[in-house]
Order: C-alpha cells, then sequence, then structure tokens
C-alpha cells in the first residue's frame, strides 16, 4: 500500500516485501491490535535477514556473511508478485525464508572480481528436471556524487550462455518518468541502473551454462560482485503441513503451497487421507 518506485534515477524501489497488512502487534495496556505498513513489513525481513546470518555462521565455523550476499540471496529466492519480474510496485517480490535459505544450505553461491574492461566466466550445472533457474549477480556499489542523475558508479553486464551458445539476457525495467512506461513488464536487456542483475529461465535444458560478467563502465575498481542461483525443481511443493504436525480439533488450519506455473492457470484440488492415504477425502479446488 506503499513505498512505490522507482528511486529518483529509475533504480528497482522496493528491494523486497513482506507482509504488512492485518497484522496483530502490541497495544496500550498489555492488549492487542491488528496494524500494518512498513513498520509492520520491515521486522520481518530483519528477522528473516538474521535468521539467514544464523543459518551462515552455522555453516561456516561462525563466519559473518557479507551482507551483500544476504541481500542478493534475499532477492534472487522472492516470491514473484504482481507483474512477470522486477517491477516498482513489489520489487524482487516477497520474501521467501525457506528457499533463501536453501541457496546458502546448498552452498549456490561465489563470489567474484572484475576490472573495467573485464570478463570473467563462471560454470553453472543446471540438473535435469530444472522447473525454473534463478541467477543473480549482485555487487556494492561505491558511493555516487549526490547530485549525479545517476547513482549506479561501476556497472555491471552479466549473461547467461547455454547449450548451442544460446544468450539469455536480465530483466530490465522502463525508467521513463510517465505512468504509462512505470507499469511495463520487465523485459530481458541490458541495465545500466541498478547494483543487481536476475537471469530467469523457465524449464532449461539441463547442462553447462556459462556466467558471463563483463565490466562495462568500472571506473572506481576492480568490483567485487556475488552470484547466488537457486533452482526450482517441482511444479507444486506443500510447505505446511509438511508432516508429524499436530492439530488442535476445532482449529481453522491454514495449508500453505509453492506453485510454479510459468506464467500458466488453473486450480489445484485438495484432499486428505486419514488410513495412510488409501483412500481420499476432496476438500476443496481453488
Amino acid at each position: 500500500s506503499s513505498s512505490r518506485g522507482p528511486a529518483g534515477d529509475g533504480r528497482i524501489k522496493p528491494d523486497i516485501c513482506s507482509n504488512g497488512q492485518g497484522q496483530l502487534s502490541t497495544n496500550t495496556n498489555d492488549t492487542y491490535q491488528f496494524g500494518g505498513g512498513t513498520s509492520a513489513a520491515a521486522p520481518g525481513v530483519g528477522g528473516g535477514l538474521a535468521t539467514l546470518v544464523q543459518l551462515y555462521r552455522s555453516l561456516h565455523n561462525g563466519a559473518t556473511p557479507d551482507g551483500a550476499l544476504l541481500k542478493a540471496t534475499l532477492l534472487n529466492s522472492a516470491e514473484d508478485l504482481g507483474r512477470t519480474g522486477p517491477d516498482y510496485t513489489f520489487g524482487w517480490g516477497r520474501m521467501h525464508l525457506g528457499r533463501a535459505a536453501g541457496t546458502l544450505q546448498n552452498f549456490r553461491h561465489f563470489v567474484g572480481i572484475v576490472a573495467h574492461g573485464g570478463q570473467q566466466n563462471h560454470t553453472i550445472t543446471i540438473p535435469q528436471n530444472t522447473k525454473q533457474v534463478r541467477v543473480m549477480t549482485y555487487w556494492t556499489d561505491v558511493p555516487g556524487a549526490p547530485m549525479a542523475g545517476k547513482a549506479l558508479v561501476n556497472d555491471l553486464d552479466t549473461r547467461l550462455i547455454g547449450p548451442g551458445n544460446q544468450v539469455s539476457m536480465p530483466w530490465a525495467l522502463s525508467a521513463f518518468p510517465h505512468p504509462d512506461s512505470l507499469v511495463k513488464p520487465a523485459w530481458r536487456g541490458a541495465d545500466h541502473l541498478n547494483n543487481m542483475e536476475q537471469v530467469v529461465l523457465d524449464n532449461p535444458a539441463a547442462g553447462d551454462y556459462i556466467l558471463r560478467v563483463n565490466g562495462y563502465l568500472v571506473p572506481q575498481g576492480p568490483q567485487q560482485y556475488h552470484v547466488v542461483y537457486c533452482f526450482i525443481t517441482k511444479d507444486l511443493e506443500v510447505t505446511y503441513p509438511i508432516g508429524g504436525e499436530g492439530f488442535v480439533p476445532g482449529e481453522n488450519q491454514t495449508i500453505r503451497w509453492d506453485a510454479t506455473n510459468n506464467g500458466q492457470t488453473g486450480t489445484f484440488s485438495f484432499s486428505y487421507s486419514l488410513d495412510s492415504m488409501a483412500t481420499w477425502t476432496p476438500v476443496t479446488t481453488t
């Protein structure tokens, strides 16, 4: 309901979204109230990042992660909302902490460095039966001039090159300051405004892909960057309940799932079993 982008020079804002409406929170005199807004959404994102810090430390002998790695992980794993790709309403989407944690747990990230005019190639192997692959390059830019028309100083370009030398470009958005332009969906092309670039492939062929990072314009380099990637391998995955939960009779339960539809629409049918899946009773269709 607030915090729409873009930034003054056309950069993607907001970065990430989290639930900020209809939240039960504290009130005066030891009571509770429903509230909302960025003051409700921001603590959720902060708590999610704190969880990722703890997870990273548990995987790396107590070392603290670079903030750029955490931000890239959160953005690349987000649940896409609104128009396909990033937009100026939802940014890169709604925080999906489970998917972000999977990126760190599976060590699907690495660091590179590139100078002006330089080029680095990295191999990413996409497994069989992948429904979607997301690859994001993120870098902490040097400070820009306060009154500059464009905040970005060090500009990197990324491409994902697949079998047969097929080149996939990252998402880009129109930054022309007119309402008709700012609601246009993202397309694949060169981005010279943001310090993050994401390439998304639906139903990619399995095999080795080359992520090519170029130092398009790096006046204050060399520039370090983080690359994070994730594979979505299931059309539908139930995330709650997953087994072993205890339910209170008479209380409502919310069924949660992740779905990858690759632009398609359809319905889901829900059923439950009380005899170890020998028979099923339909619940509803949505």
